[in-house]
């Protein structure tokens, strides 16, 4: 049933409609279709094809249970914060939305699945590695086509490396989006180049196969040095897009890395809640 009201929830504000417009629809007030779309008041057969009337779609577009939007971590420089990007963004993605959200760690350091053995959190992360099977890259794509299936997120986190090329390539291929944190270091700026280099390869394959690739990049050592300067000079190049949010104090990050909880309240006035609502338009969420 979630997934209904979710795609209820998406297909009005791609339309712009307000719930009081829904209400008004349905012949009810906006707190009786609040309660209708939050899943606190029952959605009935009936009352859902009235929805799908006021929306103009298909009632079984509403039923739809959509696979998986699938968000992997990737740079070619270890140290960027690939690992420190999933772990906040899944927690506030658990705690911020109804989605139900699975962290892939494949990363040989394996910081968030350690992490998950230390805390109680409210979304699965499990681990893969690459070099325990002696068919990785076909057991990688069934455990995604599985795993599609039963969750509406799943968050990857890569090595610290491109030390298994054909692994990372594997992984950029299933991915819906493909987020590249990016420090400003020169070290750091040149590394994303070499990133950046094999991303219109992969676009190129998923818009063959019918489906959608983002390059979103994420400045998560914000300074005013030159280097700061190159990395605004990267949005554009090889289809990545450079977000106008970025994180200004990797340090904080690193103390206060926890899954069991986002690392501020989605009210407060935090330069993560503007970096997560920027992500999260991005990715249509």
């Amino acid at each position: 049933m979630q997934h209904i009201l979710n795609n209820i929830k998406r297909i009005r504000e791609s339309q712009k409609l307000t719930q009081a417009d829904m209400g008004k629809g349905l012949g009810v007030s906006r707190v009786q279709y609040t309660n209708i779309e939050s899943g606190s008041s029952s959605l009935t057969m009936d009352r859902m094809q009235d929805i799908a009337n006021i929306l103009d779609v298909d009632v079984e577009k509403l039923m739809q249970k959509p696979a998986a939007k699938v968000i992997s971590f990737v740079n070619r420089k270890g140290g960027v914060g690939k690992s420190t990007m999933t772990v906040l963004f899944s927690a506030a993605l658990a705690e911020w939305t109804n989605y139900k959200v699975l962290v892939i760690d494949t990363d040989s350091q394996s910081t968030v699945a350690r992490l998950a053995e230390e805390e109680e959190i409210s979304f699965d992360v499990m681990s893969f590695n690459f070099d325990d099977s002696h068919t990785p890259i076909r057991d990688f794509l069934k455990l995604i086509e599985r795993k599609s299936k039963e969750y509406n997120l799943i968050l990857i986190d890569t090595q610290g490396s491109f030390s298994d090329g054909q692994a990372t390539n594997t992984i950029l291929s299933v991915s819906d989006v493909c987020v590249i944190p990016i420090q400003a270091t020169q070290p750091a700026v040149q590394s994303t180049l070499t990133t950046l280099v094999s991303l219109p390869e992969i676009a190129e394959g998923r818009k063959e196969e019918g489906k959608s690739f983002q390059a979103l990049g994420i400045v998560n050592q914000k300074t005013r040095t030159n280097e700061h300067k190159i990395v605004k000079d990267l949005d554009g190049q090889f289809g990545m897009k450079v977000l106008d949010s970025a994180l200004s104090n990797l340090v904080r990050y690193h103390r206060e890395l926890a899954l069991a909880k986002p690392i501020c309240n989605k009210e407060d006035e935090d330069e993560f809640v503007d970096l997560f609502n920027e992500l999260v338009k991005e990715l249509g969420l």
